[in-house]
């Protein structure tokens, strides 16, 4: 390796070791976190995040100056439950602590991750409002090579709410299978199969 390769190689790794001792060196400060959050997604003892706005719920977190914090849960229809708990930052962590247990959040790209008693919250400063789904139109002169292949069940629409499906957070899964001879309904609930053989026929609206 020639001398002025040597130099651009040293000057490469001085500038990708500088920009790593940056990064390690950053202190997680009050400032950081001091304020009001809002959840966003959220999980309950599974990988699915979803707005908690699915399940008619919204959430927000007021981290105050002193050490305290305020959760505030509100349903429709119902008076809002608040908690107080306390927090600190001990070794650049941010450290939640309620009924005598601490846990550790994460605090990344400006979000805090929560975790505790199965539930994960996710806060961002910004609040996003939640959005129902909402059915398109139906497809016009439909074909029975519209409805064939293999469909999940992904959300739920019951007593108001709509909620993802999934077997952490509902109990149950259930897909659907439509061939053209014949289709088959899939539910799994607490680990038990069943299956249903279904007949349909294409009409000018839909399948039946």
């Amino acid at each position: 390796m020639n001398k002025k390769m040597r130099l651009w190689v040293a000057g490469t790794v001085g500038v990708l070791m500088t920009g790593l001792m940056s990064v390690n060196a950053y202190a997680l400060e009050e400032k950081d976190v001091i304020g009001t959050w809002y959840v966003n997604e959220l999980s309950m003892g599974g990988d699915i995040l979803f707005h908690p706005g699915v399940m008619g719920m919204e959430v927000t977190v007021d981290i105050k100056e002193g050490g305290q914090m305020e959760t505030i849960m509100s349903y429709s229809g119902e008076e809002p439950e608040v908690n107080q708990l306390e927090w600190k930052i001990e070794n650049d962590k941010f450290l939640m602590t309620y009924d005598d247990q601490t846990e550790e959040c994460e605090y990344t790209d400006g979000k805090i991750t929560i975790t505790a008693d199965g539930t994960t919250m996710i806060l961002s400063r910004e609040k996003e409002e939640y959005e129902p789904y909402v059915p398109g139109k139906p497809v016009e002169n439909p074909a029975m090579e519209d409805f064939k292949g293999e469909w999940i069940c992904t959300l739920m629409d019951a007593f108001g709410m709509q909620m993802p499906v999934n077997s952490e957070l509902t109990g149950f899964e259930m897909m659907l299978s439509i061939q053209e001879d014949k289709s088959e309904l899939i539910i799994i609930e607490s680990g038990e199969e069943s299956k249903a053989e279904l007949h349909g026929e294409v009409d000018e609206k839909l399948w039946y």
